[in-house]
C-alpha cells in the first residue's frame, strides 16, 4: 500500500469514527440531547433527528468500508468526500443563519468537514493520476 493509499484510508477511518459516535449517539438520545432542559421534545423533531442520526451512522459505516477496501475505491472517495463537505456546509450555512453555537466542539468539527474532504480530493486525484501513468 502505497503512502497516499494509507493516508486515505486513515482519513476514512477518521470519518467511521466521526459517523459511528455521532450517530449511536443521537439515535439512544434523540432530538432531547439538543434540547434545553424542560422543553417538550414533538414526535416530529424527534423522528427526524433519529433518521438523520442513522443516516451519520450508515455514512460512518460506508466510510469503513471505503477506508477497509481503499484499493478498489475509485469514484466513491470523491462523493464520500463530498458528502462531508457538505455536511460541513450546512453547519456553516447554520452559523450565517442562527448564530455561532456555545459548543466549541462544532466549531472544531466544521474545521475537519471542510478541510478533510479537499485533501481526500487531492490525494484520490493523485492516485488516480499516479495509477494511469
Amino acid at each position: 500500500m502505497n503512502k497516499k493509499e494509507r493516508i486515505l484510508q486513515i482519513l476514512f477511518f477518521l470519518v467511521f469514527l466521526i459517523g459511528l459516535s455521532g450517530g449511536i449517539t443521537n439515535l439512544i438520545k434523540g432530538v432531547s440531547l439538543i434540547m434545553p432542559e424542560g422543553t417538550a421534545v414533538t414526535p416530529y423533531a424527534d423522528n427526524v433527528y433519529r433518521y438523520l442520526a442513522g443516516i451519520l451512522l450508515g455514512a460512518g459505516l460506508i466510510a469503513f468500508w471505503v477506508a477497509i477496501t481503499i484499493r478498489k475505491q475509485g469514484d466513491l472517495i470523491y462523493v464520500m468526500g463530498t458528502a462531508v463537505f457538505l455536511s460541513g456546509l450546512g453547519r456553516v450555512i447554520s452559523m450565517i443563519t442562527v448564530g455561532i453555537p456555545t459548543e466549541v466542539r462544532l466549531n472544531v468539527y466544521v474545521c475537519l468537514e471542510l478541510s478533510l474532504p479537499i485533501v481526500i480530493w487531492i490525494l484520490q486525484y493523485l492516485r488516480q493520476k499516479e495509477k494511469s501513468s
